[in-house]
């Protein structure tokens, strides 16, 4: 009997959550770049720009991301770190208020990303469950088939063979007798 062990689990567990919400995570971030390039037009002037471009080295705080708050935002949590694929010659510590509308909507993303990685997340632990609960390639492949691509049956370590009851008994009936 072929079984796996708890490593095995996790590895394959973390495969199939990359590839059930990887593209999906990625497909906000590109949003975020959409909206972060707008922003950093609108808010960095273009000669600033062009000076970085120049002279990169009297840039030091440069980055891809800009810092926005909504001029309604109350507290510093509030503030939203965008990436963009304009680099902002200010960096991150240059903080702009932008307008309400735009802020709700980068939220919304922040939210939307986070509630992603959240399902990932937990999806990758049940996996890791449902696995190790299954353990045999022939329960996996029963109950959970989609997995095994995701799973090294053919590699020596992680094919552990079923333990023998009767060395098991042996060994400790000897242990009993001395």
């Amino acid at each position: 009997m072929i079984r796996i062990n708890k490593d095995d689990c996790r590895n394959a567990a973390k495969k199939l959550s990359e590839f059930a919400f990887d593209k999906k995570i990625e497909e906000i971030g590109e949003e975020f770049k959409v909206i972060g390039d707008k922003l950093v037009n609108a808010y960095i002037p273009k000669p600033l720009i062009a000076l970085s471009k120049e002279y990169p080295d009297l840039f030091i705080d440069k980055k891809c991301i800009i810092t926005v708050r909504s001029e309604q935002a109350r507290y510093w949590t509030d503030t939203i770190y965008v990436p963009s694929n304009i680099i902002n010659p200010l960096g991150e510590r240059k903080v702009f208020f932008i307008d309400n509308k735009t802020y709700k909507e980068l939220k919304s993303l922040v939210d939307k990303r986070r509630n992603l990685s959240n399902r990932k997340q937990k999806y990758k632990e049940d996996v890791t469950s449902a696995l190790w609960a299954l353990r045999t390639k022939q329960k996996i492949e029963e109950s959970f088939p989609e997995a095994l691509p995701y799973l090294d049956f053919d590699d020596g370590k992680t094919n552990l063979p079923a333990p023998t009851y009767e060395e098991l008994r042996n060994l400790l009936n000897q242990s009993n007798q001395k």
